[in-house]
């Protein structure tokens, strides 16, 4: 909004300010990714241990799914319901439309981010950001969600009796 407010009103903000802004903005965002990405790595691997024949694809996806400009509208979505479905196979259907809720609001989020921008248009752009704020939120629930139902299933799996025949160690 800083950045804004200076190609607004040009002597009336610190152009300083605004930089500053912009770069803690940058960092943070490349931050939260890095965060986002390890965490999402992790629990990949402890669904498939979960469930080990859910087909979650690829490992690159996981990543290029986000990079990849058109693709990264359907692919995020997708890796997580599969991780999702996989660590909870008889999950609660308010887990899918939690899902569901981050993505149509961080979708949202690009695309009125790109009309804001390309149109100059503060309602549009504090539309947009108002919908980063709330993808953000319901990103940090559902990793708090997938995070607990993941520890639930790999509580259970350890104190499972180990088959009959099986080797123990």
């Amino acid at each position: 909004m800083t950045v804004r407010a200076h190609h607004l009103h040009p002597l009336e903000t610190p152009e300083s300010g605004s930089g500053f802004a912009s770069m803690l903005s940058v960092y943070a965002m490349t931050a939260a990714a890095a965060l986002f990405l390890t965490w999402q790595h992790r629990s990949r691997r402890n669904a498939r241990t979960i469930t080990p024949g859910a087909d979650l694809g690829h490992d690159v996806w996981a990543v290029a799914g986000w990079l990849i400009p058109v693709v990264n509208f359907w692919v995020p979505r997708g890796l997580l319901l599969g991780t999702l479905r996989a660590s909870a196979p008889a999950g609660d259907r308010r887990d899918e439309a939690l899902v569901n809720a981050w993505w149509v609001a961080w979708a949202a989020h690009i695309v009125i981010g790109v009309l804001g921008q390309s149109s100059t248009s503060l309602p549009l752009l504090v539309t947009s950001e108002a919908l980063n704020i709330a993808a953000a939120v319901l990103i940090l629930w559902l990793i708090q969600r997938i995070t607990s139902v993941q520890g639930r299933a790999l509580e259970a799996i350890r104190h499972a009796p180990a088959p009959q025949g099986t080797p123990t160690a």
